[in-house]
């Protein structure tokens, strides 16, 4: 059976509603990812999983749900080509090599020569230069997140009720409650 990605609306209410949809379907056999888009009312499954199956699941539930789409999942992007380690560059001196294709750039970390690292490029009829040269950068540190906005809670349901109480002072007589 080949690997199919099926999606899925659903009615979501709330947080609750989101969870019991997830654990239903992340049970199924052949299931390898799951994302549950309660704004949207949506639910991918990725995998072996038939579509008829993880209804059947969320139907037990007791949400609503229809089939949207059913069809192979996204290839993942291609990794662009690396170049080959040149045999002119020695590799005790080169800790990592980081290509950057959109942007074009080689970054070369370690005790190397730059110029032996320009020369090896250009060796490959590549046309290179020098942008920087220096220790390498420490990465930032991770920025905190946001406080997420508290999620709006549903409609009162009917086992609570609202009771209204007021006090009311008479002039002439004095208050008693017995």
């Amino acid at each position: 059976m080949s690997t199919k990605k099926t999606e899925l609306k659903v009615t979501i209410n709330c947080e609750k509603c989101k969870t019991e949809v997830l654990k239903a379907v992340a049970k199924l056999t052949g299931v390898d990812s799951v994302a549950v888009t309660a704004d949207e009312g949506t639910v991918t499954v990725v995998g072996t999983v038939d579509p008829v199956c993880v209804i059947t699941a969320i139907r037990k539930t007791g949400k609503f749900s229809e089939i949207t789409s059913v069809g192979p999942p996204k290839k993942p992007d291609p990794e662009p080509d690396l170049p080959e380690p040149c045999p002119s560059l020695p590799a005790c001196c080169v800790d990592s090599v980081a290509v950057t294709a959109d942007k074009g750039t080689v970054t070369v970390v370690g005790t190397v020569d730059p110029v032996c690292v320009i020369t090896a490029i250009r060796k490959t009829g590549k046309f290179s230069e020098i942008t920087s040269v220096g220790p390498p950068k420490k990465p930032d540190p991770p920025k905190p997140d946001p406080p997420k906005p508290c999620p709006p809670l549903p409609a009162c349901c009917k086992q609570c009720q609202l009771v209204g109480v007021s006090y009311v002072t008479y002039d002439s007589a004095p208050c008693s409650i017995l």
